[in-house]
């Protein structure tokens, strides 16, 4: 059986795992979001493109050590790891998973175990597992995929630590009060309360 190699790509304490992993099979989709709009003098709605997202990636896999005798809990302190808050990235931290052709970069979002066989001192033995991964990209590889050179195509950010929409509207239009246009095009009702990590659509000023 194929070993898959988990990668940890960011925070603390870099590192590498590998465990057994062989699935019958695996779904990866693309979703693309659009936005009816409507103009004056034309009856039918007009379908803008607003955001696409990769498919995020789901797994199940099951961990046996009854033939070594331990506490299978032992073989999942790793996924234990990355599944909890990183202390320098306040977030779960970024992986490469690696198994033959499949190479996904991304952080888990679901993580559960279920313990289905014990030694006779209830120790578990046998566990399966589910782990939810959701596609990662950093900043820089969203704003670089976004990069439009023209002036009057929309742009889309990242909320980063620290940033608001008054930063946003003064860094892309000079005016800190345009905050509102930024909070209409992306319905967003409490500007004060934005999670990090949000896609925000920068239109030019004048749409």
């Amino acid at each position: 059986m194929q070993k898959m190699e988990v990668r940890i790509m960011a925070g603390k304490k870099k590192d590498t795992f590998s465990f057994p992993f062989n699935p019958t099979e695996y779904t990866e989709s693309i979703t693309n979001s659009y936005k009816d709009d409507k103009l004056v003098g034309l009856k039918n709605a007009i379908d803008q493109f607003t955001s696409a997202k990769e498919g995020d990636l789901s797994l199940n896999l099951l961990f046996d050590t009854t033939d070594k005798g331990i506490d299978v809990r032992k073989e999942l302190s790793f996924l234990d790891r990355i599944s909890r808050i990183d202390k320098d990235l306040h977030a779960p931290p970024p992986c490469q998973f690696i198994w033959g052709s499949l190479i996904f970069y991304g952080v888990v979002s679901e993580y559960s175990r279920k313990f289905t066989y014990f030694y006779s001192s209830g120790i578990p033995a046998r566990a399966n597992v589910t782990l939810k991964l959701k596609r990662y990209k950093s900043t820089e590889e969203v704003e670089k995929e976004n990069e439009l050179h023209s002036s009057d195509v929309t742009k889309v950010h990242q909320i980063r630590e620290g940033e608001s929409l008054f930063y946003l509207a003064y860094k892309h239009y000079q005016d800190p009060t345009a905050w509102r246009k930024l909070a209409r095009d992306n319905s967003i009702d409490d500007p004060l309360n934005i999670e990090l990590g949000s896609m925000v659509r920068i239109a030019p000023k004048d749409k």
